[in-house]
């Protein structure tokens, strides 16, 4: 990880996701534009949670290590992400429960939680940004907990409809076997699923490029499962 000093680039970010209208230029001037590389974590399961973060390129894996030693992934994050906006509602400092790594080069807008909670904690505008991201976040948690019920088919197909209403018919797939680990399957069978789906003419699938050539075949086998 390193940070990067250009200041239009940091500028940039701010105009294209409209920052000054949700967050007071207070924690913008205190944000420093940091880029992550694949692998590198932004915080690990114990650390104490001192920094807050906007992403604003790339994308970050959150997971906890399973007792079994297997790594738990919950959530892949795209932009416009926060991370430590719980934290900003807590008395005091407290050890991150999960880790946040970066899955491929991401770009994230870094200052600390002092000065978040100091300028953010009773400004209307910014209170608003973080209940809609956390809103959006117990939706997503909520799905993941519907779907415990569904087949891995289903899981996917969920998934995949997700991806497609967010992002349109074609997007990047994560490493399998983290997408297994989301997904509460195995690599092997998340492999079949999806050779299954292309043999059907429902997706096209090369390496980690994925297109959604059928996503009504998707919504049907959900119904099916339903």
């Amino acid at each position: 990880m390193k940070r990067l000093a250009d200041k239009k680039q940091k500028q940039g970010y701010f105009d294209q996701f409209e920052l000054d209208t949700h967050i007071p230029a207070e924690i913008l001037s205190a944000c420093e534009l940091w880029q992550f590389d694949e692998g590198d974590f932004l915080s690990r399961e114990g650390e104490l949670s001192t920094s807050f973060y906007l992403l604003v390129s790339g994308k970050l894996q959150v997971g906890y290590l399973h007792p079994n030693g297997h790594q738990a992934v919950m959530a892949y994050l795209s932009p416009l992400a926060v991370i430590g906006d719980i934290e900003l509602f807590e008395e005091r400092e407290s050890a991150s429960n999960v880790n946040v790594r970066a899955v491929e080069g991401s770009h994230l807008l870094v200052t600390s939680a002092e000065i978040a909670k100091k300028y953010g904690a009773e400004d209307p505008r910014f209170l608003r940004f973080l209940l809609r991201y956390l809103a959006r976040k117990i939706s997503f948690s909520s799905t993941l907990q519907a779907q415990v019920s569904l087949s891995a088919e289903s899981r996917l197909a969920r998934y995949l409809l997700k991806r497609f209403n967010d992002e349109g018919g074609s997007f990047q797939l994560e490493k399998r076997e983290g997408l297994a680990a989301l997904l509460g399957t195995s690599v092997r069978h998340l492999n079949r699923t999806l050779k299954k789906f292309s043999t059907n003419k429902i997706v096209s699938v090369h390496n980690k490029a994925i297109n959604i050539l059928d996503h009504h075949a998707l919504s049907l086998i959900l119904e099916k499962d339903a």
